[in-house]
């Protein structure tokens, strides 16, 4: 696994370090018929994981988020 360079690694509100990127994933929450043949969701959700998308802002900055479920943007590198 490459080494990730962040720019700001710890979160500006508490000072905890960086969890993981803030993630997009579609889903499908599926319905079920009721009794009267009308849709009801089961309960269930299907994640569409191929289509999963890390949040960037306008200038491509990652979304990153701490323990403490603060959310930042920085400039990210594998290196």
């Amino acid at each position: 696994m490459p080494k990730l360079k962040i720019e700001i690694r710890k979160c500006p509100e508490c000072n905890s370090p960086a969890r993981g990127t803030v993630e997009t994933l579609p889903a499908c929450a599926e319905f079920e018929r009721g009794a009267e043949g009308t849709p009801e969701y089961s309960g269930w959700t299907e994640v569409l994981w191929d289509e999963q998308k890390t949040n960037r802002d306008r200038e491509g900055r990652v979304e990153l988020i701490c323990d403490n479920r603060h959310r930042w943007f920085s400039n990210i590198e594998e290196g």
